[in-house]
């Protein structure tokens, strides 16, 4: 279905995501990634219903949250996305990944206190994805602690060199240099970040070609 779905034979591909979760109901990937191929046909009225079904087949089930929090998120839709996660964050089982994407919704929503204690908790846990030590950075620059977010930020350089987390932290440092008047550093933040955005114009260009033919489509 998905690979259906990629060559644009989207009916096909449907028919296919209704067959596997006929035929494997517990297959909570199938739900999502059918629920998905529906939004990016803008059919998101079918996009609700295949929720629905799901919650309703494993409404205990914290993976099942987190996973429509993730897709609410590739949709723009934070709310949404963070009442899926807080579902998910409630029940027996759930994992810090969830902790996480939780944090960085209530960072960006400024409910720092509630954002750092579960990135706390994610840290403490031992998960150490990209995105820890980024929301973990911006939270500590918001709430005064300067040196630490700069460690955190250094810390994910550290860790995914030459990546676009490495441009995320760089522009993080970039901002909190410029606010302490440390301008040469800022400068010197923001120059490496560019130098390596350089490197890879494609997925910038891919995007932006991918966003105007939706407009065309619309």
């Amino acid at each position: 279905a998905q690979r259906l779905f990629g060559e644009g034979r989207h009916s096909d591909a449907l028919k296919l995501f209704k067959q596997a979760v006929r035929e494997q109901p517990e297959n909570v990937r199938a739900w999502v990634l059918a629920g998905r191929a529906h939004a990016e046909l803008f059919r998101f009225d079918d996009m609700e219903a295949l929720h629905r079904e799901l919650v309703a087949h494993a409404p205990s089930h914290p993976g099942v949250h987190h996973y429509l929090g993730e897709t609410y998120n590739l949709l723009k839709l934070p709310d949404r996305a963070q009442r899926c996660f807080e579902k998910a964050a409630g029940l027996p089982g759930a994992l810090p990944a969830t902790w996480m994407e939780l944090a960085s919704l209530y960072e960006s929503s400024h409910r720092l206190d509630e954002a750092r204690e579960l990135i706390e908790r994610t840290v403490h846990a031992g998960f150490d994805l990209p995105l820890v030590w980024l929301v973990r950075g911006r939270i500590q620059r918001r709430q005064g602690e300067v040196e630490q977010a700069e460690t955190s930020f250094r810390r994910l350089i550290e860790k995914t060199p030459d990546t676009q987390w490495t441009c995320q932290a760089l522009g993080e440092l970039a901002l909190m240099k410029d606010r302490q008047g440390d301008f040469s550093g800022a400068i010197e933040a923001i120059e490496q970040c560019k130098t390596l955005q350089r490197q890879w114009p494609e997925p910038y260009q891919a995007v932006a070609a991918t966003t105007e033919q939706r407009m065309r489509d619309l």
